[in-house]
């Protein structure tokens, strides 16, 4: 979706994808970051560091993927905060 109004493009997701502006906003991401998620108030890139290739990548996805709620998540199934993965970002 992407529109000339940006609240048209955020309206098929649920109301959690909706409350928070930022990521260091995300109640998932402060608990996975407790002593540092406050550094990412300036959205910054998230870079994966390492080696590069699709060697990585694939090893990244498999390791993703291996972990049952991350797999649940990205096929769509809602976090404990109710957010949900973008299917429209999906590739």
């Amino acid at each position: 979706y992407n529109t000339s109004d940006p609240a048209k493009n955020f309206a098929h997701l649920p109301e959690a994808n909706r409350t928070y502006n930022y990521l260091w906003q995300d109640p998932d991401f402060q608990a996975a970051n407790p002593d540092n998620y406050l550094e990412f108030r300036q959205n910054p890139a998230i870079v994966l560091p390492g080696p590069s290739g699709a060697d990585a990548i694939r090893q990244v996805w498999r390791w993703m993927l291996a972990d049952t709620t991350a797999a649940a998540f990205l096929d769509g199934k809602p976090d404990q905060w109710g957010m949900r993965i973008n299917p429209q970002q999906l590739i």
